[in-house]
């Protein structure tokens, strides 16, 4: 079996625009936004068949990820999440590690099923709502999941808000390159393409299509700035998490939490879990 190549970073796989949760400033489904001004839905809804699209590229030219994220939105309420986890595993010769990224209030007894089969989960933590830790290690749904799935906590405290920047800091292409987490934790993945950030993606520029696995190499381990990085900051400025509809989310965030209480406990095993601090 010829041995494939192996695109270094994390590569996010987008597969819905639709959240329960409202948060200001998020990076696909706010972009762009502002206190003032209503920001953008960048991604797509995709289809099972849609994911089949991208993930046959890999198959086609011989392409392996370090890590495949499937996040959204809130890809817990994607109605063929099975489906396409299941097809994604069928594939694993196409990635190291499945990763799938959730807010952690949708986790009823047939998304559990679903988590498991996955290597890492990461939840996302909103404090501001509350915190959803302790829930899950009290309902003992931590130790349902498996013990071949890692779930990480992410804190989620505050949104870059992007293309602004700090006054008391100088700038320039290098430094906002050499400073971006993005460039090697979001690449992101698409129907048209692969693209080195989530900024690039959303605005649909510097990407490569999917014609040969060396432009795509290239373009993914290359150690020099995009164009764009001229005027995206990093740091960026950042504030506060906040939700667009504060009503909405903390009803959401409460019925998360009922969810996660009454699932049906019925295994005993030991998960790994860490807290990442990332804004």
């Amino acid at each position: 079996m010829k041995k494939r190549k192996l695109l270094k970073g994390s590569y996010d796989l987008y597969i819905t625009n639709a959240c329960n949760l409202h948060c200001t400033g998020c990076s696909v489904l706010d972009y762009g936004g502002d206190y003032d001004n209503k920001g953008k839905i960048t991604i797509p809804y995709l289809k099972l068949n849609d994911v089949k699209d991208i993930i046959e590229n890999f198959n086609r030219l011989d392409l392996c990820v370090e890590e495949l994220k499937v996040l959204g939105g809130e890809p817990t309420t994607h109605k063929e999440l099975k489906e396409i986890t299941e097809y994604l595993r069928e594939n694993k010769e196409c990635y190291e590690t499945l990763t799938i990224v959730t807010n952690g209030l949708n986790i009823t007894n047939e998304i559990i099923d679903i988590l498991k089969s996955y290597d890492r989960i990461i939840i996302s933590v909103y404090k501001q709502l509350g915190d959803i830790r302790e829930t899950m290690r009290l309902s003992g749904l931590e130790d349902r999941i498996s013990t071949n799935t890692k779930v990480d906590y992410w804190e989620q405290d505050s949104f870059v808000r992007f293309g602004e920047k700090w006054d008391t800091i100088e700038y320039d292409i290098w430094s906002n390159w050499n400073n971006c987490y993005q460039k090697d934790s979001c690449k992101s993945l698409s129907k048209e393409g692969v693209y080195r950030c989530t900024i690039t993606m959303n605005e649909r520029i510097e990407g490569v299509d999917w014609s040969n696995a060396e432009d795509i190499d290239n373009h993914v381990h290359r150690d020099e700035p995009l164009d764009r990085c001229k005027t995206c900051y990093w740091p960026g400025k950042t504030e506060k998490w906040s939700s667009n509809k504060w009503k909405t989310d903390t009803r959401n965030f409460e019925k998360g939490l009922k969810i996660i209480e009454t699932v049906n406990v019925y295994e005993k095993d030991i998960i790994n879990t860490t807290i990442l601090n990332h804004s």
